[in-house]
């Protein structure tokens, strides 16, 4: 196997040892909880559902894509946010069914040394396999097309970065398609970088059909890469492409689904250890002082800027 074609085992090689990080953590939550590591028949099948949700979360969040220019904090965040749907999800299923045989300080605790470890196993792999490429494993042979000051910049930044595991094979500016083919096996290319500034549309459309084509993976760079500090997102508009700055958080299906789970949960734990004896001393106390209905209602906008009503304490 040629070095730099060994990176489909890291998949496999991060579940197993995030799993590895989800038992330990099961392993210390019974220790901590009833004295002993071993889980007993009890616990099994929870153990097993934390196994198969994590799993869950781990391909559908994209635990296993990690780019090679991120940074420790854009990889920690990922996984942070892997994190907290699964933690929405578990809690939400445990608030809505309030099982009796699982203790909720089981679960804390679980998810607790669950989140320390993975946090400290994923740094530690970081920085190793960010090692094991500046050492000329799995790298990746790059070509950057075109010839100007942008391609330079980005040449020598790769030269000069070696962990990030690209081998720079040639800058060249684009001839024809038959060239491009001709130059991508002579150097063995594995990715193409190819700068916008001066490139014809029809020329960028036959690098990125070639690059297709024999499964090249394909960059595109050009001056908006500057505006990296930005928000950027992209959208049509007909069949124009727009850059969009600064786009709104929670037009990100992930980001409302993490802020819809957060509220649940969260209203959950207030109604269940709060409101249950709060909300009937307010009513009593609100139907002591004066005459007249305890609620009335309101309309409000919500999703979607709808109307709908809401009830609240007359003293409100």
């Amino acid at each position: 196997m040629l070095p730099h074609q060994n990176s489909k085992y890291f998949p496999i090689i991060l579940l197993l040892t995030d799993l590895v990080c989800l038992n330990v953590g099961v392993f210390v939550a019974n220790q901590y909880q009833f004295k002993y590591w071993v889980t007993s028949q009890d616990y099994q099948l929870l153990q097993l559902l934390l196994n198969i949700m994590w799993t869950g979360i781990f391909f559908s969040s994209r635990l296993q894509e990690i780019s090679r220019g991120s940074g420790l904090l854009d990889h920690l965040n990922k996984v942070l946010t892997g994190l907290v749907i699964n933690l929405s999800i578990v809690f939400a299923l445990w608030f809505a069914f309030q099982p009796q045989d699982y203790p909720r300080k089981l679960l804390f605790i679980t998810y607790l040394v669950f989140t320390l470890t993975i946090l400290l196993w994923r740094s530690v792999w970081h920085y190793s396999i960010r090692y094991y490429r500046a050492k000329g494993f799995n790298y990746r042979n790059v070509l950057i097309i075109g010839n100007d000051d942008l391609s330079e910049s980005l040449a020598e930044y790769i030269n000069d970065n070696l962990f990030l595991g690209y081998r720079l094979n040639g800058v060249t500016s684009y001839q024809s398609r038959k060239e491009l083919g001709r130059e991508v096996k002579a150097r063995r290319i594995d990715v193409i970088f190819c700068c916008l500034t001066n490139m014809k549309a029809d020329q960028i459309r036959e690098i990125i059909n070639y690059a297709e084509e024999n499964l090249i993976k394909i960059n595109l760079f050009s001056q908006f890469s500057k505006l990296v500090s930005y928000n950027l997102s992209f959208r049509r508009l007909g069949s124009i492409p727009i850059i969009e700055i600064n786009k709104i958080p929670l037009d990100s299906r992930i980001n409302k689904f993490i802020k819809r789970a957060f509220d649940i949960i969260f209203s959950l734990i207030i109604f269940i250890m709060i409101l249950t004896w709060l909300m009937p001393l307010i009513a009593l106390i609100i139907r002591i002082e004066s005459k007249g209905p305890i609620l009335f209602k309101q309309k409000r906008h919500g999703c979607n800027n709808e109307l709908f009503e809401i009830y609240k304490f007359r003293s409100m």
